[in-house]
Formats: C-alpha cells, sequence, structure tokens
C-alpha cells in the first residue's frame, strides 16, 4: 500500500473512482476534478496491489484552515482499513481541518470523531439530491 500525490494525467481515473465510490449524483464530474487541480488542491490516491485507485482523498489548504474536499474508497476496498490510513494523513495537515459528512455515513462519522473531529455546524440540503450535511472540525 502506497499513497501517491495526483497529476492532470490521472484526472480520467478519479472521474471513474469517484462514480464508484459516490451515488446519488454527488460523484465530482471532470470539470470540477480539473477546477480541483487548477485551485492548488492536493489530491491523493491510495494504491494497493495493483489496483492504482483504491482510494482517494482532496485536502485543500486555506488561508485559515484546511479542508477536506473529499475522501472515496473504492467498494472492493471498504472495511479494509485504507479510511485510518487517509486519517493519518490528513492529520499531518495545518489545523483547525474541517469537513462535511452525509449525516447518514454514519460509518465515516464515527471514524471521523475517532481521530477528533467533532461536528460543529449543519447544513441543509448540501448534497445534489438534498440531503443533510454535518459541518466536522479538528482543532
Amino acid at each position: 500500500m502506497a499513497i501517491f500525490v495526483c497529476t492532470k494525467d490521472d484526472i480520467s481515473d478519479l472521474v471513474r473512482l469517484d462514480k464508484k465510490c459516490f451515488d446519488r449524483g454527488e460523484a465530482f464530474p471532470r470539470k470540477l476534478i480539473e477546477n480541483h487541480f487548477n485551485s492548488g488542491t492536493k489530491i491523493y490516491r491510495i494504491e494497493v496491489g495493483s489496483f492504482k485507485f483504491a482510494a482517494v482523498f482532496y485536502m485543500d489548504r486555506q488561508v485559515t484552515e484546511t479542508h477536506v474536499a473529499s475522501i472515496g474508497v473504492d467498494p472492493k476496498f471498504r472495511g479494509k482499513g485504507l479510511g485510518h490510513v487517509i486519517m493519518k494523513r490528513i492529520l499531518r495537515w495545518k489545523r483547525p481541518i474541517v469537513l462535511e459528512v452525509r449525516i447518514t455515513n454514519i460509518p465515516a462519522i464515527g471514524l471521523y470523531e475517532k481521530y477528533g473531529f467533532v461536528k460543529y455546524g449543519y447544513l441543509k440540503n448540501h448534497y445534489p439530491d438534498g440531503s443533510d450535511a454535518h459541518k466536522m472540525i479538528l482543532l
């Protein structure tokens, strides 16, 4: 298992992985991924064996905080510890670290709380399907 920084050459693979990871229209479209690269967002992928894109996470360092824009794990690799690998890498970034998570994504909320994130806000209709999100922060 290894973590690599993605390049623009990886955009097609990132689009495919997002479609596997997210349903209900919340996968990032190609143009949004391109915009992340152009704005300086760091996009990381986790390689496991012959799987070049087992997981991905987007980190955006802003003036006053670091924003986790997305975390996605290929369904084949869920429950195998990749979330912990991602969280340990995220903890290296400048604090505070903020993220949004679908209120029904109990496994992700539990993982984030295990690493010290706390809920500090609520976003109504945050996702394309109208679902709400918790805002979480690690100070």
